[in-house]
């Protein structure tokens, strides 16, 4: 299991159990690197580094991370979500931006319909659909990759969403900060249920991630305590 240490240049990596296997620093010399996390592949990762410099998301090797590439998107960037070849980040100011890295030229857009403060927000994504969930609205929006809205939740049973990701079907896991709890959604949006919550251990949680070949669902709380739960 891969964690990003917030803000504090560190990528650990756990086994299974809960052990800490390793801890390797992100660019040495370069302190608070470090908001949110993509899987590119079996070796590969991209960081962003949230509301602090460089304006730049950085590809490194999940064992050792080592720098292999950095991009620079003009902005800074919070939450990132990859899906073949395509990483979509929230920015500071200027929205949700698509970055495709298989093109040289013209491989920035800006999703048209997204807000444009979306700072400290969070992003998922599979062939069809950007999912975004906003806590300054309890929102979670399913747009098209042309940007259109697909549809919209919104309830009390979800509190200051953060961190988002699907299962093998779509469904849509959303971390609910204030409302103690990881709700899952349906990939059409009309039905929603809390999966987890206080009794289980969830606190103010953060960061969600599916693992879709173990149909299992890790959930980090702010205070760095994470949980693995089978769904």
């Amino acid at each position: 299991m891969l964690f990003l240490e917030d803000h504090k240049n560190n990528l650990l990596t756990y086994y299974p159990n809960g052990e800490l296997r390793s801890e390797s620093c992100i660019i040495p010399g370069q302190y608070r690197i470090g908001y949110d996390l993509a899987v590119i592949n079996l070796h590969m990762a991209v960081v962003s580094s949230g509301g602090n410099p460089p304006t730049k998301i950085h590809f490194l090797h999940m064992n050792t991370a080592r720098l292999h590439q950095m991009i620079n998107l003009q902005d800074l960037c919070y939450s990132l979500s990859y899906h073949k070849g395509l990483i979509i980040c929230c920015t500071h100011d200027k929205g949700i931006k698509q970055y495709d890295t298989s093109q040289k030229q013209n491989n920035m857009r800006i999703l048209p319909t997204a807000p444009k403060d979306v700072n400290e927000t969070y992003v998922t994504s599979n062939e069809k659909s950007i999912f975004h969930s906003n806590w300054r609205n309890n929102s979670v929006v399913c747009h098209d990759f042309s940007g259109q809205v697909q549809w919209t939740y919104s309830d009390s049973l979800l509190k200051k969403p953060y961190g988002i990701t699907l299962d093998s079907y779509s469904n849509i896991y959303v971390a609910g900060s204030e409302s103690n709890n990881v709700v899952v959604i349906s990939n059409d949006g009309k039905q929603a249920k809390q999966l987890i919550g206080p009794s289980d251990g969830i606190l103010n949680p953060r960061a969600v991630c599916f693992q879709k070949t173990k149909n299992a669902l890790l959930v980090a709380n702010y205070d760095g305590v994470a949980f693995l739960f089978k769904v």
